[in-house]
């Protein structure tokens, strides 16, 4: 029997929980229910995705809708697992907004919301904050993280006391990093207890959703006439940094260097596709949507090394990674240019390693992993400790 999940989406944070959902609905390992219902300015924001028709569909199975059923499903323990990743709710007893923000949030939410149907959306987990507070003591809440801010909020510190496992986007190395936005008062005497807490923390890369995945891969060329692609707005100093090599490396080598600073995204793959290497730099964060869509399309990525720990350095030997002082940029430029096989070689390790552990539906079938092996090993613990106690 399929483990029973209960995903607790975002209603802000719209196409992260589309990628999760997608990625429940693809890996067709578990039985899921989704909570909230979503309202059409919610829905709006999925415009921006590549398929926002299929992300939609996703975001639409398996719903309950009526807030008292759920809160019966969770005081029975209905669910073997929770994935939440609604940080902008008030699922926690501790969670509190000050009266001030209060009202600036019904202001503007009436604003867009003036049908009284829509207003059912500002209660959607009013009633149940209890009863998830201490539901988290039975069964395993995993915490999922996209956003691109290595420290974590003062909610989201609290949330890691009840959580399994959380799984963070951007992981900074020394997982004291996680805290610095909001330390805690007697910063020096604390960080041992928090050991525990940073215990939980797993990485996560930001992935690819699979359909899109697919549908890129289709349109990889065989024959790729440019040599270096590169499209950017300077939104980071590392990117205006990479622009200015580019344009030097354009002048004073025989490569065919494309840059540009924005183009319609199918122009965008097709020049991807085109391209032998394709760069791809720091931006908000170090983990970044062009790294996986030029590995579909079978371009190199060429990426700078990264400032967080991801999985992208468990392949091969990291040659794709450049110094993020561009030091050796040129020379790495060259490593791969100079040598189809070489280039080759490292686009299948890439390859390989996305499609085994970075689709959103590989995402998921780890995390629930996990938690259920966690589950599992309590359950036998707890077991042990119970036949100790009671001996014949």
């Amino acid at each position: 029997m399929p483990p029973r999940i209960l995903f607790l989406r975002s209603c802000t944070k719209i196409a992260f929980s589309s990628f999760v959902a997608g990625g429940l609905c693809c890996s067709k390992k578990n039985a899921f229910i989704q909570y909230p219902l979503l309202n059409c300015d919610n829905l709006s924001k999925l415009n921006k995705l590549y398929n926002p028709v299929i992300a939609k569909e996703y975001l639409e199975q398996n719903i309950i809708s009526s807030t008292s059923e759920l809160r019966t499903q969770l005081e029975t323990g209905y669910f073997d697992l929770i994935i939440l990743l609604a940080h902008d709710t008030p699922l926690f007893s501790f969670q509190k907004t000050s009266w001030m923000k209060k009202l600036r949030n019904l202001v503007a939410f009436f604003k867009k919301n003036k049908d009284a149907e829509s207003s059912t959306g500002l209660n959607c987990f009013s009633g149940i904050t209890d009863s998830i507070a201490k539901i988290a003591y039975r069964v395993p809440i995993v915490i999922i993280d996209f956003d691109d801010w290595i420290c974590l909020s003062l909610s989201s510190q609290h949330i890691l006391q009840y959580c399994t496992f959380y799984y963070k986007r951007e992981l900074p190395f020394n997982r004291f990093f996680l805290y610095y936005q909001h330390r805690p008062a007697h910063w020096r005497k604390m960080r041992e207890q928090l050991l525990p807490h940073c215990a939980k923390m797993r990485r996560m890369p930001l992935g690819i959703e699979d359909q899109k995945y697919q549908d890129l891969k289709k349109l990889r060329k065989d024959e790729q006439d440019i040599d270096v692609f590169f499209c950017s707005q300077p939104t980071s100093t590392l990117r205006i940094r990479a622009i200015e090599k580019l344009s030097n490396l354009a002048d004073t080598t025989n490569w065919k260097i494309v840059l540009a600073d924005s183009m319609p995204f199918k122009e965008f793959c097709d020049h991807i596709a085109r391209s032998k290497i394709t760069v791809s730099v720091s931006g908000g964060g170090w983990d970044c949507f062009r790294h996986y869509e030029a590995a579909a399309l079978g371009s190199l990525p060429l990426m700078d090394q990264p400032t967080v720990d991801t999985c992208w350095r468990d392949i091969a030997d990291g040659t794709f990674f450049f110094d993020s002082t561009f030091r050796n940029f040129q020379e790495r430029l060259e490593f791969f240019l100079t040598c189809p096989e070489r280039r080759s070689a490292a686009l299948a390790a890439i390859t390989r390693h996305v499609e085994q552990d970075m689709l959103h539906s590989k995402i998921v079938e780890r995390i629930v992993a996990e938690l259920l092996h966690k589950k599992n090993n309590r359950h036998r613990n707890h077991a042990l400790e119970t036949a100790a106690d009671h001996p014949g």
